[in-house]
């Protein structure tokens, strides 16, 4: 079994010159200006680039930066991307979570290059599809994005058709599989599985996967639920004799059970679990190119509650290119979906830790890239919350740097040599206002980087 290994945590400058570094943007200064505008901007992501930047020089130059057309959400995060995937491959399992989340900038027809989002579609905005990578062996440990893609939608298209909305090339449900494709396929010995909610619930997403050798868990959604599907072994071979996949699912049997976490119910809920492999019938709207795709079907409910007669109980019906033989298999994959939390997690630590919607550029075309920096900078606030889970008892100077630890022994009174991982975690959130009691639990992301940011003004007072 390999070893988890854990990754130190860096100053904003530190982090800044190595995700940022080389970008290609045309000119070697350009370069040097985006590690200079993200350093600022990690050191305290909730500033406005005024505020962040420090003096009017500063703030000129940035905004000239995010004017220039070789600055784009795909120039400003490729080091990072790189990064993250050289990463993932040297790791046994990866999750890629996926999802999209709206930006929104306000009243329509302000500011140019944005396009209709929410509902009714009465605000302008951007949207952004982040594919996420974690580690699920190391506690969720956020290893960054691996592929992200920001746009603005042309406009709201009248009501077409099934069959004309699947044969558009530019529809928006193709951003899953191009997700896929573009972070590409595992090396020898490693399983990447991209983790999706409903809405990634389509046939490209599962295509796009057998075709690049990595692996998905897709929650079915509400219509695709219906599509016909078989058994493997013994059912119809035909689409017309097939089951609806919902049904089919619903008539498995439990083989297994487990508990999983529940924002608001203490101690998690009880599921039942049940599973079979499937030959899952293709869309009659979609070209015969692939007619069936070979496929597990894990089902996950409430013990308590029947799904078919009870709207609030949980049930996940999912759809995985990963073997499920047997009760262990079944497990890893409703714990891998459930893990699917994380990158809502992540958007939350955008909109409210880097205030992504707050941004005052003017138009989307410079407000894209600064996106897409602020989602590198996000994956760096996140990392105060797993960098000391894997090795927790190791000492804090291994894995933080050697000024922020001296400054906390100080500052709360504890001998160097005594604070590990684990303890210096736990005092920095003290700082951000967790009371630490036994009932708390562990800190959250917002508590952390609130302790981080305080303890950050020390060491900057202390070096001056």
């Amino acid at each position: 079994m390999a070893r988890r290994r854990s990754r130190a945590m860096q100053s904003p400058a530190q982090f800044a010159s190595v995700h940022f570094a080389g970008l290609p943007l045309g000119d070697p200064r350009r370069s040097r200006r985006a590690i200079t505008i993200a350093s600022d901007l990690a050191a305290d992501p909730a500033a406005s680039i005024p505020r962040s930047s420090g003096d009017w020089c500063r703030t000129k130059a940035a905004y000239r930066f995010f004017h220039a057309n070789a600055v784009t959400p795909d120039s400003v995060t490729s080091t990072h991307r790189s990064l993250v995937l050289a990463e993932a491959r040297s790791r046994p399992v990866v999750l890629f979570l996926q999802d999209t989340t709206e930006i929104s900038y306000g009243t329509p027809g302000v500011r140019k290059g944005l396009g209709p989002i929410g509902h009714g579609h009465k605000t302008d905005g951007l949207l952004m599809h982040t594919t996420l990578a974690i580690d699920p062996a190391a506690d969720r440990a956020v290893l960054g994005v691996a592929c992200l893609k920001v746009w603005a939608r042309d406009g709201v298209r009248p009501h077409e058709p099934q069959h004309v909305r699947r044969a558009r090339d530019d529809r928006e449900s193709l951003k899953w599989a191009t997700s896929v494709r573009e972070v590409g396929a595992p090396p020898e010995g490693s399983r990447w599985i991209h983790v999706a909610d409903r809405e990634g619930d389509v046939w490209e997403t599962f295509d796009a996967c057998v075709k690049t050798g990595s692996d998905c868990v897709v929650r079915a959604c509400g219509s695709a639920a219906r599509r016909k599907a078989a058994l493997a072994d013994g059912g119809p071979s035909t689409r017309e004799d097939a089951c609806e996949l919902r049904d089919l699912a619903r008539s498995l049997r439990p083989g297994a059970s487990c508990r999983v976490e529940k924002r608001g119910a203490a101690g998690g809920i009880a599921l039942s679990v049940s599973f079979a492999e499937l030959t899952l019938f293709a869309p009659r709207q979609l070209p015969r190119s692939t007619n069936t795709l070979r496929v597990w079907v894990v089902r996950a409910w409430e013990k308590d509650k029947d799904p078919s007669r009870d709207e609030e109980a949980l049930e996940w019906v999912l759809l995985t290119t990963v073997p499920v033989r047997d009760a262990r298999e079944a497990l890893d994959a409703v714990h891998w979906y459930a893990q699917r939390w994380t990158i809502e997690d992540y958007h939350k630590c955008l909109k409210t830790g880097c205030r992504v919607e707050s941004r005052q550029l003017e138009s989307g075309e410079r407000l894209a890239p600064l996106c897409a920096m602020l989602a590198v900078i996000a994956t760096y606030v996140m990392s105060l919350k797993s960098v000391a889970t894997v090795r927790p008892e190791a000492p804090a100077t291994e894995v933080m740097p050697r000024a922020y630890v001296e400054a906390l022994s100080k500052l709360r009174g504890i001998p160097m040599e005594e604070l590990t991982a684990y303890r210096f975690r736990r005092e920095v959130a003290r700082l951000g206002g967790f009371l630490a009691r036994k009932s708390d639990g562990e800190p959250g992301w917002q508590t952390l980087w609130h302790g981080w940011r305080d303890l950050e003004l020390i060491v900057t007072g202390a070096s001056l």
